[in-house]
């Protein structure tokens, strides 16, 4: 007995528990023989996985590392920057790093903004920022020993495994995708 599948109407031969085409489970009773198999569907769409909507799972991360970017950068800023800059060394060197704090921490604001309001260009968004914190990050190491001082690595490293890790679950999670879609 051949019958056919209820999701994508595919030819089912007799015994099957799985569409070929498409993969639905094929449920098959073994009650009266006029009965037909029926199908229950083995993956959910995006649209049917409303458990992958809103902010949850691995999203909850990065939406603490962007409310917490600016406070943290105005710390740095009003703690470190602002005393160095009042010794009188390497003046221009700590300018630019209030100005890259502030430009980190600006952008960490607005990131705030599309990731709370859920906003398509979000995940896009996110994946300039990472690349641009690390861009910011190298060209701050590379200065920091042009002028022979002994820069800490350490700002650069999270900036590389942060983009390692964040920008290909932009790009690539269903979740995102499911979440950032006004």
């Amino acid at each position: 007995m051949t019958t056919s599948c209820a999701n994508c109407s595919s030819p089912l031969s007799e015994g099957s528990t799985v569409c070929p085409n498409c993969g639905t489970a094929v449920a098959v009773y073994t009650g009266a023989a006029e009965a037909a198999p029926t199908t229950v569907p083995i993956f959910k769409t995006i649209q049917d996985r409303s458990d992958l909507n809103g902010i949850g799972g691995w999203l909850i991360l990065p939406a603490i590392g962007l409310v917490l970017t600016p406070i943290v950068n105005l710390g740095v800023i009003f703690g470190i920057d602002i005393p160095a800059l009042n010794t009188g060394r390497y003046q221009n060197l700590i300018s630019l790093e209030i100005i890259m704090n502030l430009v980190i921490g600006a952008a960490a604001v607005c990131l705030c903004i599309l990731f709370f309001k859920k906003k398509a260009i979000l995940p896009r968004c996110m994946v300039y920022y990472l690349v641009g914190n690390f861009i910011l990050n190298l060209l701050d190491y590379f200065l920091a020993q042009g002028e022979n001082l002994s820069p800490d690595p350490s700002d650069l490293g999270r900036s590389i495994i942060a983009a390692a890790i964040w920008i290909p679950y932009f790009l690539s999670s269903r979740r995102v995708k499911a979440t950032f879609v006004n």
